[in-house]
């Protein structure tokens, strides 16, 4: 079987890319995520595995300009980071290929932080966002002071 052709965008350390790589060696995966730490410390992992279908990028995915590259795009807590999320959607939309699929899974709660407050999972009580809240500051202050869509 020829495999496909997968992309992550945001995709941190790449570790999510890294286990599929594994499970389907007959497949391409690109892993592309703005930070450089973060692609480095990812670039590590496929020569560990002993994976030779797996890349990373360092890349801003608001500029993917690509054209019928993926059969399929994930993105996991990714796209309300971004300055401009239709932007980027519009992006992976160009990005698919005719039959190919978007995988996404993010944040379920509102931009208002008083919409939140019976959320069945409050802020306070999950792991994590700290670090969520300030790469959203880093993003925002990145761009010119443009504030991704989850921090407004």
């Amino acid at each position: 079987m020829a495999g496909i052709d997968v992309a992550d965008l945001g995709c941190g350390s790449g570790y999510a890319l890294n286990v599929l790589g594994r499970a389907f060696p007959s497949s391409r995966f690109r892993g592309y995520d703005l930070s450089e730490e973060a692609t480095a410390a990812a670039r590590a992992h496929p020569a560990d595995w002993g994976l030779d279908n797996v890349t990373f990028e360092v890349r801003d995915i608001t500029d993917l300009d690509l054209t019928d590259a993926f059969d399929l795009i994930t993105t996991f807590d990714a796209i309300h980071d971004q300055a401009d999320p239709a932007r980027v959607l519009r992006a992976i939309a160009n990005a698919l290929r005719p039959e190919g699929v978007h995988l996404c899974v993010d944040i379920a709660a509102s931009s208002h932080l008083e919409d939140n407050v019976e959320h069945p999972r409050p802020f306070s009580a999950r792991p994590g966002v700290r670090s969520v809240t300030w790469r959203c500051r880093e993003r925002r202050e990145d761009r010119g002071g443009r504030r991704p869509r989850g921090t407004r």
